[in-house]
């Protein structure tokens, strides 16, 4: 079921032309990655959040996280990688530099939620990517993860 995910996921990479994904929200990263994270109160678990990249045309998802040990067994050891901190302006340049080890500069990539630190930017966060929020799609990924016909409600 993963790979049909992600597979999905590449699909519409491509039929966008977007570069990739960024994912901070838990169960996006659940559904990039397959990776599961323990339970915790809301502010442990947001500055602890694992971040999943997905990058057009990579055979899988980069897993960043602090529990490596929630990874799927068949995610390849060079796409886990250690925690990112987004959340903190001390930490927004080392998840910058991170996405340009994925992205190169002006990439086009889909970000699931912002922090303050990310709104804010870094020296090296603005100019590596442009970030295309994808929220406001919400209603229309759920129709591609879906093959039920989208109904009108009320």
């Amino acid at each position: 079921m993963r790979s049909e995910r992600f597979e999905r996921l590449q699909h519409q990479l491509e039929a966008r032309g977007v570069d990739g994904l960024v994912l901070l929200g838990s169960s996006s990263v659940a559904y990039a990655t397959g990776a599961a994270a323990p339970a915790q109160d809301g502010d442990r678990a947001a500055l602890f959040r694992p971040v999943a990249v997905v990058v057009k045309g990579d055979s899988a998802p980069h897993l960043y996280t602090l529990y490596a040990d929630g990874a799927p067994a068949e995610l390849p050891d060079d796409h886990l990688h250690g925690p990112l901190f987004p959340d903190l302006d001390d930490g927004i340049d080392i998840f910058a530099a991170a996405l340009t080890d994925h992205f190169p500069s002006g990439a086009r990539v889909g970000v699931d939620d912002q922090s303050h630190a990310m709104l804010r930017g870094g020296p090296g966060l603005t100019g590596s990517m442009r970030p295309m929020w994808s929220a406001p799609r919400s209603s229309r990924r759920r129709q591609t993860k879906s093959h039920a016909p989208a109904t009108p409600s009320g």
